[in-house]
């Protein structure tokens, strides 16, 4: 999402800065059980992906693409876990209510912060 790229300007400086890539990585909810519906967010979610990549490559910032289906937060630590997706680090925007304790992070951050092989970045979008 947009507010999700709040992760990416810090991200991009680390990677180019220890000469790494960064993987674009979005989880679609396991909740429809409508295929046309599934199809639509799926390609949906690849569409605008696969433009941030587009942006970052003319930056010169080696970019990547991942689509997952499931819990975002049991799907990101996987898939970090994962040798074929070895990460160093985690950037993740987090959301919180307007109002509530910083330290309420939300459930996706939380879960993702006790399950995590690899450094966290997580950032609150301004605004």
């Amino acid at each position: 999402s947009l507010s999700a790229e709040a992760a990416l300007a810090p991200a991009i400086t680390i990677a180019r800065a220890m000469h790494g890539m960064v993987r674009l990585y979005h989880v679609l909810p396991d909740q429809t059980n409508e295929p046309d519906e599934a199809r639509l967010f799926l390609h949906a979610a690849e569409q605008y992906l696969h433009a941030v990549q587009r942006r970052l490559q003319c930056q010169g910032v080696p970019t990547e693409v991942s689509l997952g289906w499931g819990d975002p937060a049991h799907e990101i630590a996987r898939t970090a876990w994962d040798a074929r997706h070895r990460c160093d680090l985690l950037a993740i925007a987090a959301h919180r209510p307007r109002g509530d304790a910083p330290s309420e992070m939300g459930n996706v951050v939380a879960a993702i912060m006790h399950d995590a092989p690899c450094p966290l970045l997580i950032l609150r979008p301004a605004g």
